[in-house]
């Protein structure tokens, strides 16, 4: 018989508790002990709030190369979106949802929170409600409940529209009819809703005519 040799190094991740694993005789005692030489605990991405935003930048610029796409910019409110939303599923989920805001974007140059997945936006919504029902003073003895409910949905629609709004003229460099192509609203409505949230648009000076 010939004895070989190898010389190698395992390197092992888990996100669940080796040594309450080890208790419950779930999990080798004698194999946590010897994988147990350098041990490097990462925290969630919850609590790495600072690394979002570069990683979220990085798989970007990555998605954008590998698609063969333009370079797109973020939004402050899909940033801002960013920041808010917990990761229950930590840096996986968040480059699943910027793959999706990118194949949602289309042609878009520029990613907004309406183009983050279905449930990262309910997630988002929800979480804003109670700090709008603190903020709503009602005196109306019937119904109480239905009313606040009502008035907590209506102010956060608001501010989503307002946001959107101002992203939009933003994007078009104060040109109406570019932001009415994108919007699909008629200038007619779209005077109307930059008149109910007192937007003035700086137009850009290549579009007075628009």
């Amino acid at each position: 018989k010939t004895e070989l040799t190898s010389d190698f190094r395992v390197v092992a991740a888990t996100n669940g508790d080796l040594d309450k694993l080890a208790a419950q005789g779930r999990f080798r005692r004698d194999l946590l002990f010897r994988l147990r030489s350098v041990v490097i605990h990462l925290p969630p991405l919850r609590e790495r709030k600072k690394d979002i935003r570069s990683i979220a930048t990085y798989y970007l610029d990555w998605f954008c190369a590998r698609y063969g796409m333009g370079i797109k910019g973020c939004s402050a409110e899909f940033v801002e979106s960013l920041d808010a939303y917990t990761w229950p599923g930590n840096v996986r989920e968040l480059i699943h949802a910027i793959e999706v805001a990118l194949t949602k974007a289309g042609d878009d140059p520029m990613l907004f929170r309406v183009h983050l997945p279905n449930h990262i936006r309910v997630a988002l919504a929800r979480a804003a409600r109670p700090r709008d029902r603190k903020n709503q003073t009602l005196h109306c003895r019937v119904n109480r409940q239905s009313v606040e409910e009502m008035m907590t949905l209506r102010v956060l629609v608001e501010s989503v529209e307002r946001q959107y709004l101002e992203d939009l003229i933003a994007r078009a460099k104060g040109n109406i009819k570019e932001a009415c192509r994108i919007s699909g609203l008629s200038r007619s409505r779209f005077y109307a809703r930059l008149k109910k949230y007192d937007i003035r648009r700086q137009a850009d000076p290549m579009s007075v005519s628009s």
